[in-house]
């Protein structure tokens, strides 16, 4: 099973593609706390050795003989294979040089893995592992090796040498983009969107999480080295995606790239990245950029980029150099010397496997031109540097196989089905040559970022207190830095606010004390710190459609949900706690109150409850950048005029202006003004008004307490209706 990442899926226009494993890989797994170390020898065969001579009786082994006809440096290595019926589900180069190949005998209930040596053209055993149902397994690496078995929801970690094997099971979650070097085990877990470092029988260590203010994705890419990662993010206060960098040695987020950012070190002297861009200007754009400076850094000697029309979908690195990947009409690879300006380039011939494709599935297997997935099982495919897709197979460039004089080469598969039917021997070594010099540039890879840590000094027991009992995170002074795409705000420093932190601070647990326990938790999608509140300084709006110097705002930031506060108009700050909390029981309603005739709540009834023939404003300000809650009529409110002179409570629809602006700020002001002040209870009892309460109060607990076992007693705005309710029938007595 998948989880829903947000990648782009690249597809060739003529191949039809099957869903295969990723490499790295992803599935829905259950996870503990605290993994146990459980060892189990494999069995192992030493009949065969890897480095063997051919016997006399056999050819010599010549990789022309299974050269892929009219192309040079391109080998179907799958004829040479003695699969025995066996299944192959994976191939691999090993750091001695061997591909290593991982077969499945569904027969005898194992799961095979030989060596093939490259000079012999003999495959050697390396072990088996007895399985209940090996095709259920995906291979994450290749040497040493790691498996997923989805039957049991474990990662199966072998050894160096294959003679052992450590079971982790993860459960209740998605484990992606899984690195594995026989110590240490590095993914992301897309459920809870922690990146996170561990060893077989150690503790768990989250290196980077989702925040208020970047939500990651997925995980791109990690240095061979193991010091830096990119992960794909959001960031909420721009709006904007890209690229976070990093740094595993302490987890912290030191550097932002604009597109999806891919990393590569050879040699640990050059980098190199490809963007990938989704906006219309730069469509299907992508650079590679070689550096031979600390990615951070602007101002080294040596800095090429090498752009191309054509996008470039995935890089790793070689022995000194690069690969590339790149889809067009056909599928090219490219090998890039480190300085990125020369390069070698191998095409694929795709007419000759979609033609095999056809024969053995098929014309209705080509692809949906709207780019479907055929629902059929039948169908080809080949993805060879993918390491992003969802849908790709697999690729392991990673190793020289032999001396540089004697070229390099990568190694991909076509699958067919669910086997693979061609294993594509890549020696770029023999590519077609090319040169550019590319262009100079003085720029970072990544844009610094620099962690800003405010000194809470005596606020910061009650910040942990607070984000302790309500699971609400606050901030203060810098680290409250709103920038979001409809407003910014100035900071409050914390010594020159003190007294008006304190007090705000006071508001907050005692307005956040009158919801029911686990309310809160669950309104921020049941995950603890999911509210956030920043005390700032004065609100500023970015555009001319939002409000201008409000009190407070509020809007979602992924999973989690940002609170705003102006420390300067704390008079209305509790008023403003309810009101703002009111738009995220509204965002909660709008994503559970599905499909949209749910009878329980739409905006549809919700308007029936309003005068017949009214429109909300749907805006803020008019046309001329007039607030309508200055300007705006008086008609269905205490100061209608109608109401004024006959006192009939029957003509009060709305609390104020400003509740004719949305249907969201409708019941914000309701909701507001019914926790935060009893004074007004003589309009909050119109009948009108009464009306729309109890509708959304019935909605609010259909949804948030559909069986009514998780507040045993009633919420305090349901006691605050009864208790209008009631005086209202006592008055009319």
């Amino acid at each position: 099973m998948r989880t829903g990442r947000k990648k782009r899926i690249i597809r060739h226009a003529v191949l039809a593609f099957l869903s295969a494993a990723l490499l790295l890989g992803c599935a829905y797994v259950r996870e503990p706390a605290e993994a146990p170390e459980t060892k189990r020898p494999v069995q192992r065969t030493e009949s065969a050795a890897p480095a063997s001579p051919a016997p006399a009786d056999k050819p010599a082994f010549s990789l022309e003989d299974y050269a892929v006809m009219g192309q040079t440096g391109l080998y179907d290595l799958f004829p040479a294979l003695e699969t025995g019926g066996k299944v192959l589900l994976h191939a691999g180069f090993t750091k001695a040089g061997d591909i290593r190949l991982f077969f499945t005998d569904s027969d005898n209930g194992a799961l095979l893995i030989k060596d093939l040596d490259l000079k012999t053209g003999l495959t050697a055993d390396v072990c088996s592992m007895e399985m209940e149902n090996p095709a259920g397994c995906s291979v994450e690496w290749t040497d040493p090796p790691a498996l997923y078995d989805y039957d049991t929801d474990e990662l199966i970690l072998f050894s160096s040498d294959c003679a052992e094997v450590v079971r982790y099971p993860i459960s209740d979650r998605a484990a992606e983009e899984i690195r594995w070097d026989g110590q240490e085990l590095l993914f992301f877990d897309s459920v809870a969107e922690k990146l996170i470092r561990t060893a077989p029988g150690k503790k768990e260590t989250v290196l980077f999480e989702s925040s208020y203010q970047y939500e990651i994705q997925s995980l791109l890419s990690v240095t061979e080295d193991w010091t830096y990662a990119s992960v794909l993010a959001t960031d909420h206060y721009t709006g904007s995606s890209g690229t976070l960098l990093i740094d595993l040695t302490d987890g912290s987020a030191i550097g932002w790239s604009a597109g999806e950012t891919y990393l590569s070190f050879s040699e640990k002297r050059y980098s190199a990245l490809s963007r990938l861009y989704d906006g219309e200007e730069d469509k299907d754009r992508s650079e590679l950029i070689f550096r031979t400076a600390d990615m951070l850094s602007s101002n080294e000697n040596h800095e090429v980029r090498y752009i191309r029309d054509d996008p470039f979908t995935q890089i790793v690195a070689v022995s000194g150099g690069f690969l590339a990947e790149n889809w067009d009409i056909g599928y090219a690879l490219y090998h890039f010397d480190a300085s990125g300006q020369n390069a070698a380039r191998i095409d694929l011939p795709v007419e000759q496997y979609a033609r095999e494709a056809e024969a053995l599935f098929g014309e209705d297997q080509e692809q949906d031109p709207a780019g479907e997935e055929p629902e059929t099982e039948g169908q080809c495919l080949v993805d060879p540097i993918d390491i992003y897709d969802d849908w790709s197979v697999f690729t392991t460039p990673q190793t020289n196989l032999k001396s540089a004089s004697d070229g390099r080469y990568a190694l991909t598969g076509f699958f067919f089905g669910e086997e693979i039917r061609h294993l594509l021997l890549w020696d770029y070594g023999q590519g077609e040559t090319f040169s550019d010099p590319g262009m100079t540039m003085n720029e970072p890879l990544f844009e610094p970022l620099h962690t800003v840590r405010t000194d809470y000094g005596e606020f910061a027991s009650r910040v942990e207190r607070i984000r302790k009992r309500y699971g609400v995170t606050v901030l203060l002074g810098e680290e409250a830095d709103l920038k979001i795409a409809t407003h910014t705000a100035s900071v409050a420093p914390v010594e020159e606010n003190a007294e008006a932190i304190g007090l705000a601070l006071d508001i907050l647990e005692n307005a956040l004390s009158e919801y029911p326990e686990g309310f809160l938790e669950k309104l921020s999608g049941g995950e603890a710190g999911g509210i956030v509140v920043e005390l700032v300084g004065t609100i500023r709006s970015a555009d001319s459609f939002s409000l201008d110097f409000p009190s407070a705002l509020t809007c979602p930031l992924g999973k989690m949900r940002l609170l705003a506060f102006d420390v300067n108009y704390l008079s209305e700050m509790r008023y403003t706690v309810f009101h703002e909390i009111s738009h995220m029981i509204d965002d909660c309603l709008e994503e559970m109150a599905m499909p949209e005739d749910d009878p329980f709540w739409s905006e549809e009834q919700w308007n029936l409850l309003n005068p017949e023939g009214f429109s909300y404003y749907d805006a803020y300000n008019d046309e001329n950048g007039e607030a309508y809650d200055l300007i705006g009529s008086e008609q269905y409110t205490e100061n209608d005029p109608d109401y004024l002179r006959r006192k009939d409570p029957g003509l009060v629809y709305f609390l104020n202006v400003y509740s004719k602006t949305f249907p969201t700020e409708d019941r914000a002001v309701l909701m507001g003004t019914l926790l935060n002040d009893d004074t007004q209870d003589e309009l909050l009892s119109c009948p009108h008004i009464l009306e729309k309460l109890k509708y959304y109060f019935e909605a609010i607990r259909h949804y948030f307490d559909p069986d009514g076992t998780k507040w045993t007693e009633p919420a305090k705005w349901e006691q605050r209706i009864e208790k209008l309710e009631s005086e209202e029938k006592q008055n009319a007595a």
